[in-house]
């Protein structure tokens, strides 16, 4: 019972539903060469793979929205405007190479030393474009809609790189022994909004869209020590800083349309970093 307006209880089913399509390619080519094999260094060449990515797609914009209830008055709900496809293309290249290389040393008390390296690097180029003149149509705070333009994430670039030596002794196949490795690695990434965070408004929820939503960006760097003293024992530990701009979260707005007066709306939350260490 709403003691405030006098209104019964009541319940209020309601249904959401979507509907979208996308047609997606990808092409990889791999090159993988032999290791040569040298009196102090054995090195192999450089390895790697490109490939590209293709999307064309026609995402819905928001959620069809029905109710069977007749109980809660219309003001209650705000206009739903008939969710509208957008139509965007998004273009992915990316490609990694890596070489690995490693050294053996005789020694008299320690036997055969061995070392050995690895570089990794990798990036993704990211290109999203929406049609010319893509609108839809969406809730506005005075419960009626309006048409707003939909903007594209332009381009990003994604790099990532990671960098391993490991020390230990060479066994008579020439695997290392008891290895001991310290890795670092580095990485930087995107997540783009769905128009579900961007266009969708849900009643009593989220009543309120978010057109001008933009990416949030991530970065990590680490730095992780392995060490295997014998068979069946080993110890890993590991420091990383994580930063986080433009994060998203539903925070709570004013809605002076309907009731409740407040309503969610997605929102960039601002940066965070996350300094951390496990073991």
């Amino acid at each position: 019972l709403d003691l405030v307006s006098s209104t019964p209880a009541h319940y209020i089913p309601y249904n959401l539903s979507q509907t979208s399509t996308q047609f997606r390619t990808e092409f990889t080519a791999e090159y993988r060469p032999v290791s040569l094999e040298g009196s102090k260094w054995s090195l192999s060449p450089w390895s790697g793979l490109v490939g590209l990515d293709f999307r064309d797609s026609a995402i819905q914009a928001g959620y069809f929205v029905t109710t069977n209830s007749t109980a809660v008055p219309t003001a209650r709900f705000k206009a739903n405007p008939a969710p509208s496809a957008v139509n965007a293309t998004d273009y992915g290249v990316f490609a990694q190479a890596s070489r690995s290389w490693s050294k053996v040393q005789e020694s008299a008390t320690d036997g055969r030393r061995g070392v050995a390296f690895k570089l990794d690097l990798g990036g993704r180029f990211d290109s999203n474009q929406v049609r010319p003149s893509e609108v839809v149509e969406i809730a506005a705070p005075n419960g009626t809609t309006v048409l707003r333009p939909v903007q594209d994430f332009g381009d990003f670039f994604s790099p990532r790189a990671a960098f391993a030596v490991t020390f230990g002794t060479r066994d008579t196949q020439g695997r290392l022994v008891r290895p001991l490795t310290v890795k670092t690695l580095f990485s930087r990434a995107f997540q783009q909004p769905s128009n579900y965070q961007r266009f969708a408004s849900e009643p009593f929820v989220r009543e309120i869209p978010s057109p001008g939503l933009r990416s949030e960006y991530a970065s990590n760097l680490e730095v992780a020590l392995d060490w295997e003293p014998r068979d069946g024992l080993r110890f890993n530990t590991s420091v990383y800083r994580a930063a986080y701009r433009s994060v998203l979260q539903t925070a709570l707005v004013v809605d002076a349309c309907c009731t409740p007066l407040r309503t969610g709306q997605f929102k960039p939350a601002g940066d965070f970093v996350v300094h951390g260490a496990e073991a």
